[in-house]
């Protein structure tokens, strides 16, 4: 006990307990912030880390977009070419080129059996078509650079997965066009061969 100086009574002395109670609480309070900003590192952490990677996919993503788009630009540019390669011969154009029906197996075009099926062949604007529509798309997307949360990084990967899906649909009809071409050109080659005027009989 203490003795008041105004009063003259005796001032009951602070219970060590209590005086314990409050320095463990203090403790706790320093503990839980601790931990409070040590989790908020952590989680800035992560979140740096899941931009970093989100907006780097992206940039990769996109610049195996633009080579698309370019390969595009070249197949669309090689399929109004009408001279046969090495040859100088002239060929029609193939954007005049008509598409087929699929054939079953069993038929051809002279109703003749153990032919092979052949699917559906577009014609050969209908193909050009679809590049030019594809390549425009995919050239409509942006790579992704600000990112500041994870929701950010989460709507970056889906643009990200959008992108790398209409690259694979425009190699797709690249690969295609490209292929139905080079069948064109060797169709002409037969025409040609069957025009040439055959040797007289002695």
């Amino acid at each position: 006990m203490t003795v008041s100086h105004e009063t003259g009574a005796q001032e009951p002395k602070p219970h060590r307990h209590a005086v314990a109670v409050v320095a463990a609480a203090a403790t706790t309070t320093i503990v839980a912030a601790g931990v409070t900003v040590t989790s908020m590192r952590v989680a800035a952490a992560d979140t740096d880390r899941a931009c970093s990677l989100a907006v780097a996919q992206s940039t990769a993503t996109m610049t195996t977009a633009r080579a698309s788009i370019v390969g595009a630009g070249t197949a669309l540019v090689r399929v109004r070419g009408v001279v046969l390669p090495n040859e100088h011969r002239t060929t029609r154009a193939y954007a005049d080129r008509p598409g087929a029906d699929a054939t079953p197996a069993g038929r051809s075009a002279m109703d003749q059996p153990g032919a092979a099926a052949l699917p559906a062949r577009p014609s050969g604007v209908v193909l050009i078509a679809t590049v030019v529509r594809d390549r425009k798309a995919l050239s409509a997307a942006r790579p992704s650079t600000t990112c500041g949360s994870r929701d950010d990084a989460a709507a970056i990967d889906r643009r990200t997965m959008r992108t790398a899906r209409s690259t694979w649909v425009l190699d797709r009809a690249c690969t295609t066009l490209a292929d139905d071409f080079a069948a064109f050109q060797d169709e002409e080659r037969s025409r040609f061969a069957e025009e040439q005027p055959r040797p007289r009989a002695n």
